[in-house]
């Protein structure tokens, strides 16, 4: 198994959805939905969810029918995939904006204002679970 695919790095994630929401099923689906797209793969378009972030001082951005956006990144990665609605969370470190967490569903209108809370109980496995990502990624030092 290539490094990049490490379960036990997001298992503190996956466990936390399995106990927390009922749609850790739209989670599932969300992983198959984009299984194959190529890793660390960029899009060029203006208008993504780092921009709009950034651009907008957000805390959270929520989509609730990508079929209704007018976002060209919705129309490049979400909606060809069957994704109808997200939410997407930025992560900074030192003031820079380093990651973001997005979660997707088929459903449109899957996420609201409301259930932020709920989203937010998501922000510490996920970080977790992304640095332990990153340090199984990293290239062991030479002796």
């Amino acid at each position: 198994m290539n490094q990049l695919q490490r379960p036990e790095a997001i298992k503190p994630v996956i466990e936390l959805l399995q106990s927390t929401f009922r749609c850790f099923r739209t989670f599932l689906c969300s992983m198959q939905v984009f299984k194959n797209l190529k890793f660390g793969e960029s899009f060029a378009y203006e208008g993504t969810i780092a921009e709009n972030i950034e651009q907008y001082k957000l805390d959270h951005l929520i989509i609730e029918n990508t079929m209704n956006s007018i976002k060209a990144i919705d129309w490049a990665l979400f909606t060809p995939h069957g994704i109808r609605s997200y939410y997407a969370k930025p992560f900074y470190e030192r003031n820079v904006l380093r990651t973001i967490l997005i979660l997707c569903s088929k459903e449109p209108n899957a996420f609201s204002e409301k259930h932020i809370r709920d989203y937010d109980l998501l922000s510490e496995p996920f970080i977790q679970g992304l640095k332990n990502w990153r340090k199984a990624c990293r290239r062991p030092k030479k002796q």
